[in-house]
């Protein structure tokens, strides 16, 4: 499962589809193709994180598929089982049901009649100033739900949140919190594994984020979601 904001996040159709993978996403009625964006959006890239972690895994291992669940522009209590948020189908219309983002996501699962193995999440962008305590005590309790919702998980794997920005109007500010919490999480829970990012983000020489080849000041380009891609998959394999 692939979990977490837009950095994340795969398309639904229609897009540039980056590669033929068994990479599903959920369209409101049911589990569908995703589709990573590679020129037809901007940023260029959004999505091929997953993307590529699924045609690796698929290639290496024949594990059936990959199934995103992740959400743009939202922060980690939107994420938490004791959410107070209803969600919303096609982010428009309210879950008939009146549950909450985990609670969908859960049911999906088990609708579906399989488990995940791996949990791979990339969030933090939306909590600008939270204080490690805060965000630790979220991210704790999200990682308990998972282990006891779900019992056939292996490992999961964090991204770190990208370092806040020197350049002015960009959206990664204040993250210092933040990404303490995700490095706390990482050392001490059994079976989750931290992936750091900051040689992608730094700003380069001429002060802006359009002469980055990876990073843009938010999200990542289609080398940067390659490479963060690259270091989950060597993450699954530490922990085997």
């Amino acid at each position: 499962m692939i979990d977490g904001q837009s950095n994340a996040a795969v398309a639904l159709p229609p897009s540039i589809q980056y590669v033929s993978v068994d990479l599903l996403t959920w369209d409101g009625k049911a589990w569908v193709q995703g589709y990573p964006h590679v020129v037809a959006y901007e940023p260029q890239g959004l999505g091929s994180m997953g993307g590529h972690v699924t045609r690796s895994l698929m290639q290496g291992d024949g594990i059936g598929r990959a199934i995103n669940t992740a959400e743009g522009g939202q922060e980690i209590g939107h994420f938490l089982p004791s959410s107070s948020e209803v969600a919303f189908i096609y982010d428009t219309t309210p879950d008939p049901h009146g549950r909450n983002n985990y609670e969908l996501t859960r049911d999906f699962w088990t609708d579906s009649g399989i488990e995940p193995r791996v949990i791979c999440w990339s969030q933090g962008e939306s909590d600008p100033g939270r204080t490690q305590e805060d965000q630790q005590a979220d991210l704790e309790a999200l990682i308990g739900a998972w282990w006891t919702d779900y019992p056939e998980l292996e490992r999961i794997v964090i991204v770190q949140t990208a370092q806040a920005s020197p350049q002015p109007g960009v959206c990664t500010l204040s993250s210092e919190g933040v990404r303490a919490a995700e490095q706390a999480v990482a050392k001490r829970t059994n079976g989750v594994f931290l992936v750091t990012v900051d040689d992608l983000t730094v700003l380069p020489a001429s002060g802006s984020y359009d002469d980055s080849p990876t990073f843009d000041g938010c999200h990542y380009k289609f080398p940067g979601y390659e490479a963060i891609a690259e270091r989950i998959l060597a993450a699954l394999d530490e922990r085997r």
